[in-house]
Parts: C-alpha cells; structure tokens; sequence
C-alpha cells in the first residue's frame, strides 16, 4: 500500500528555504523558524484526516511552536518600542496577544483525539491564525528591525535565542480568560444521519409531544 503521509523529519533544524534556526542573528533564526512551523502545520495537513499521526505530528509541533513564542515574547517584541508605530507600545500587545491565543488554541487541540471532528476544524483555526501572525512580522516587523537595530546588537540576541531555545518553555500555557482565535469558518456540511434526524425530529424534540 502506498504511503500517503508527509512527514517531517523534526531531528533537524533547517527551515524551507535554507535557513538554520540555530545559526545567525535573531531575525534569521525567527525567520528560518517561522519556516519550519509551516512545514509542521504541512505534516498534519498531509496527513489523511482522522489518522492517528496527525495528532503524533501536531504533538511534535506544540513545543516548537510554544518556545518560539517565548523567544519572541522575550527578546523581539521588547525591540518594538524603538519603532515609530510601536513606541506607543500597541504592537507589541497585539503580538503578545495572538500568542495568548495561540497557545489557548495549542491547549484546546491537545485534549482532542485526531477522529474528532473538532480536530480539523480547530487545527484550521489554529493554522489561520498562526501563519497570518508569521506573515505580518515577516512583511512588517521584521524588516523595521533590520533598519533600526544594530547589527551586533541583533548578533547578541541571536546567542541569547539560543540559549533560551535550549531551556524555554514547551507547554501551552495561556493566560486566564485568554480564548483560542475566533472561528470564522463556514460550518461543517452535516453528515445525512443529522440531516435526517433534522427533518423528521418535531420542534422541541420528540419529549414536547408527550402528555404532561
């Protein structure tokens, strides 16, 4: 039988187009691990749905994703006030924020089996949002910083994103009241077992008919 899944070696470092995410300054290696995140969110979408080892793929997706956060939280959105549209401090909640949310979303996709449907959807909304983030610091953010940091200041936090890759944080851990990224999908087409029980369930279910 052929195998249909795609796999992601994880043993490695190497982003899509190249970079290493342990070599180069900090904006090199957030870049190269921006890449490497949309190759895991690649893994589980060419995975056939329901197959156990979408979950196995998204397991092995959740720390790398958590400490990238966390490299982020600590290192690259402090840089941000140096901005002219983030002295005011605005962006960088924003980009804490949609970790807040991300990683509400990581929490919520680690209690559910790969054959639930709230699996695919939740991934979905996961994936939406995760890679809109990456875009926006690639397109905007990352090359302000380019412009206004130092080189070796950027050097330096690049040694420091090393080591805190090494000891950060893996867990989801959201803050209290912080929800995962709206839903805004079109809902699930039903399944023909629920379109009948629809069509022939009176208004208020079969109980609203009983004598009282």
């Amino acid at each position: 039988m052929t195998d249909t899944h795609y796999r992601l070696d994880w043993s490695g470092s190497i982003g899509w187009r190249g970079g290493h995410v342990d070599s180069g300054d900090l904006l090199d290696q957030l870049e190269a691990e921006h890449e490497k995140i949309r190759l895991g969110f690649g893994a589980v979408l060419g995975t056939p749905i329901g197959d156990p080892d979408r979950k196995t793929q998204m397991d092995r997706l959740t720390p790398v994703i958590v400490r990238h956060g966390v490299i982020e939280d600590e290192l690259l959105y402090p840089l941000m006030a140096r901005l002219p549209e983030g002295a005011d401090g605005a962006m960088s909640r924003v980009a804490h924020d949609d970790h807040a949310r991300a990683e509400a979303a990581l929490h919520v996709l680690g209690l559910v089996k790969a054959n639930d449907p709230t699996f695919t959807r939740e991934f979905a909304v996961l994936n939406e949002h995760v890679t809109g983030h990456m875009s926006w610091e690639e397109a905007r953010v990352f090359p302000a910083l380019r412009a206004a940091v130092a080189q070796a200041e950027l050097d330096e936090l690049g040694a420091r994103a090393r080591e805190l890759r090494q000891r950060g944080r893996t867990t989801p851990q959201a803050p209290p009241g912080v929800r995962p990224p709206e839903d805004h999908f079109a809902p699930g087409e039903k399944s023909f077992r629920e379109r009948l029980h629809d069509r022939f369930t009176p208004a208020g279910g079969w109980g609203a008919l009983r004598p009282h």
